[in-house]
């Protein structure tokens, strides 16, 4: 396995934390990530396994069913053991974190789970997203898929996925009770991550910062010496990103974006 991920120079090991979509897809065969080895079927996938649309209730209870027995595998597998589990039927000592972007369209199926979870929304420069996203997806795919697909193909796939994804995101967030909720920008959280880290768990009621804090300290530090991709971006690109996520732009007070 390649130490860093060559899109992007992040770190990789088989015993770092990892984005649960893909061991849903191991488990059974409702995960969006089957758009990995089927790119053309990215946008109906997302409909499918994400929204959960015309998908039989039985598939849509399965994967409500596995992602719960994965959740407490994982926090299992953390040896949390003492206090309440997320449903209230383990004994467990912490909270489960999930970093999976497909869960951003997810919010009103997770509530159904976890009625009282606690959701980070963490926005960046779509720009940034946009180039950054097709970069990954595509060297990623390359070896992976069963079917070719154009880059044109992949860059309306991603800006149809992502539109659709935060226009539903936008409507179920009002299903979060407002101190369950917590909206930072990605480059504040850059700039200074102690203090944000300090907030979220502040206003996310989490206790023992205090203890944890030596612990993220030092991560924070290891992590000085990262060098973030740089990436170039033509007009034509900028123009298609502003006329397809033009409202996220704003909303999130990225407007130099043209």
């Amino acid at each position: 396995m390649p130490q860093k991920r060559s899109t992007d120079n992040v770190a990789l090991s088989p015993d770092f934390p990892q984005e649960e979509e893909f061991a849903i897809g191991n488990i059974n065969p409702y995960s969006y990530y089957n758009w990995w080895y089927f790119p053309r079927a990215m946008q109906s996938l997302y409909s499918k396994f994400v929204r959960f649309e015309n998908v039989a209730e039985a598939a849509r209870e399965q994967w409500k069913g596995d992602y719960l027995f994965l959740c407490k595998q994982a926090m299992l597998n953390s040896e949390m053991k003492r206090s309440k589990s997320l449903d209230g039927s383990r004994p467990i000592s912490a909270v489960l974190v999930s970093k999976n972007p497909p869960n951003t369209g997810r919010i009103k199926l997770l509530l159904e789970l976890f009625p009282n979870a606690r959701f980070i929304h963490v926005y960046r420069d779509p720009l940034t997203v946009f180039v950054s996203t097709k970069k990954f997806f595509w060297a990623t795919h390359l070896p992976l898929r069963f079917h070719s697909i154009t880059e044109d193909e992949m860059d309306q796939n991603i800006l149809a996925i992502y539109k659709r994804m935060f226009e539903e995101f936008d409507e179920e967030v009002k299903l979060i009770p407002k101190e369950n909720l917590i909206e930072i920008k990605f480059e504040d959280l850059e700039q200074e991550p102690l203090s944000h880290l300090r907030m979220i768990y502040d206003k996310l009621r989490i206790p023992d910062f205090e203890k944890a804090e030596p612990r993220l300290r030092n991560y924070i530090n290891e992590q000085s010496n990262y060098l973030k991709t740089k990436h170039s971006v033509s007009d034509k690109v900028r123009e298609k990103v502003f006329r397809s996520w033009g409202h996220m732009i704003k909303r999130w007070g990225y407007d130099e974006v043209k």
